[in-house]
């Protein structure tokens, strides 16, 4: 996810991926599907008027509880340089420089997934409409696009990108959200990250929608695909303002959802920023 804040020209990005080198297996499912490669981090930085290249600090955030306090601190573990070539396409060159994957860069070109809902603006100062902007409807509205966190346990939170229904047709929703191990740590980061998907609607219920809880496992850093993504809970958001949310989760009740089996709750949001201008 990527997140640009124009008013103090802030580029926020947490990243969802894996471990650099997955451990020697005893199966060939172990070695692909094991929640302890899960890994997540976040790229900051400021970008100069003008610039289409952006140096950004790698950072780390470890020994947390899934939601729950402490809070966590985040630690620098790389460095990475974004070039924005359009609105839709960006290359992200990356050297981690921590004790844990010092020996590993690379460069992964982008590719925006979502449509704009926003117009964007080039450096040349030449204005694009945002292919996939809305005016905000029935409760939802593009700025609540964003990270979201609860202040009782920062070092952990979401990152959403919302798009309004229209009059004909449902909205898009996607979220990650960067938490940690629920239970007994399954390894030394204790990182964990979800996904969640939905549709926004005018049904008469302003602000709230369904969403389905995804995790994906079998990736490695920068370097192995995987689409082995399964549904382990459901849940709901509600926004209660452009910068206010409750977000609801139910972890199904069976095996394959782990330490998160049948774990529920309700936590109270709010928008990092505050309300977003544009």
């Amino acid at each position: 996810f990527l997140e640009y804040v124009p008013g103090n020209r802030l580029l926020f990005a947490p990243w969802f991926t894996f471990a650099q080198n997955r451990a020697e297996p005893t199966n060939s499912y172990q070695s692909t599907n094991s929640v302890s490669s899960l890994r997540w981090y976040t790229l900051s930085g400021t970008v100069a008027p003008g610039a289409t290249v952006a140096k950004l600090d790698i950072r780390r955030n470890v020994a947390g509880v899934f939601d729950s306090p402490p809070i966590t601190q985040s630690t620098l573990v790389g460095t990475a340089t974004l070039h924005a070539e359009d609105c839709n396409r960006a290359t992200l060159t990356f050297q981690f420089t921590d004790d844990v994957s010092a020996d590993k860069f690379g460069i992964l070109p982008l590719t925006r997934l979502a449509g704009g809902t926003f117009p964007c603006e080039l450096a040349s100062g030449v204005a694009v409409p945002g292919r996939d902007a809305r005016a905000p409807a029935a409760g939802f509205d593009s700025r609540q696009s964003g990270a979201w966190f609860d202040s009782a346990t920062s070092g952990q939170g979401f990152m959403l990108n919302v798009q309004p229904p229209s009059a004909t047709a449902p909205g898009s929703f996607f979220g990650g959200w960067f938490t940690y191990d629920a239970g007994t740590p399954n390894d030394a980061s204790t990182q964990h990250w979800l996904t969640l998907a939905g549709e926004t609607r005018n049904d008469g219920q302003a602000g709230l929608l369904p969403v389905v809880i995804y995790r994906t496992l079998g990736g490695e850093l920068a370097s192995v695909p995987t689409e082995n993504s399964i549904a382990v809970g459901n849940g709901s958001i509600r926004f209660t303002a452009c910068d206010r949310a409750l977000f609801r989760y139910q972890f199904f009740d069976t095996l394959i959802v782990g330490a998160f089996r049948a774990r529920t709750r309700e936590i109270a949001l709010t928008r990092l920023g505050g309300c977003a201008a544009n």
